[in-house]
Order: C-alpha cells, then sequence, then structure tokens
C-alpha cells in the first residue's frame, strides 16, 4: 500500500480549489465585460449615425427662406435709391414686408418678403457699394445714395 501524507493532499486540494474559484469568477465576469464592450459600441454605433443622419438632414433638407418666396430667392437683391431725411430702415418698409428686431446694437433686419435669416443665408445691407454695419434704424440716406438688401450666404 502506497504511502499518503496528509501533509501532500492538503496543497494538492488547495490548488484544485483556487483553480476552480477562479474559473468561477472568471466566467462570471466574462459575460459582464463582454456586455459593457457589446453596449458601450452600440451606443457609439447609435450616436454616429444620429449624428450623421442629423448633419445629412440639416445640410440636405430644404430650407424654408428658400421655398417660402421663390421669387427673392431668384432676385436676391432689393435696391433702391436713398431719400433725405429717410433711415434706410424706413425706405425698405415702404417696399417690402420686413421683419426686424431693436437690440442695444442697433435694429437688425430678421426677413424681407418672408425671407428669414437662417444658418447658411442672412440679409446684408449695402450703401453705395459697400457693406453698412450701422444701425438701418436710425442711418439716415441721402438721395444720392445707393441702397441694396442682399440675401446672402454667410459660409
Amino acid at each position: 500500500m502506497p504511502r499518503t501524507s496528509t501533509k501532500a493532499k492538503t496543497p494538492i486540494k488547495a490548488k484544485k480549489t483556487i483553480k476552480k474559484v477562479a474559473e468561477e469568477v472568471k466566467i462570471e465576469a466574462t459575460p459582464k465585460s463582454a456586455f459593457s464592450i457589446t453596449g458601450a459600441l452600440a451606443i457609439v454605433v447609435v450616436l454616429v449615425l444620429f449624428g450623421l443622419g442629423a448633419h445629412l438632414a440639416s445640410n440636405y433638407a430644404p430650407k424654408s427662406a428658400t421655398t417660402t418666396n421663390p421669387q427673392v430667392q431668384s432676385t436676391q437683391t432689393i435696391a433702391h435709391n436713398g431719400q433725405d431725411g429717410k433711415t434706410a430702415l424706413e425706405l425698405l418698409k415702404n417696399r417690402a414686408d420686413v421683419k426686424s428686431q431693436d437690440y442695444e446694437s442697433g435694429t437688425y433686419v430678421q426677413a424681407i418678403n418672408g425671407t428669414e435669416n437662417n444658418e447658411t443665408h442672412i440679409w446684408l445691407f449695402y450703401i453705395n457699394g459697400q457693406m453698412s454695419f450701422e444701425d438701418v434704424g436710425k442711418l439716415q440716406t441721402k438721395n444720392s445714395d445707393k441702397i441694396e438688401w442682399r440675401y446672402e450666404q454667410i459660409y
């Protein structure tokens, strides 16, 4: 009969027990970490697709400014002469339906004949061929002035 020592059996059992515990921990940890990696990748993919969709929709969808008044879109400019004692805004309001907004820095034209400023186009004011940043509600024009309102792409 072979001799066995109790000392020899205990370390072998301990090694097997440690190995089993390690395998159990590994088995339990694998699904959780696989889920979080898969879940994270799924979230990233969804966010990228959502962002791409929003980008395409904003860049390729028809803009309200181009569909609300095709006549202004084809013209892109409203031109007239100044008049002594009249502001640029008064003269514009005599010729077109104007939506404007007053701010501390001055009056800004938001829309002309239903064509509104948006993220790509804006109404700009020119006097005698030069873009003007003066307050159109206060700028007194002269008979010799050439006034233009241009609906221009800003980027």
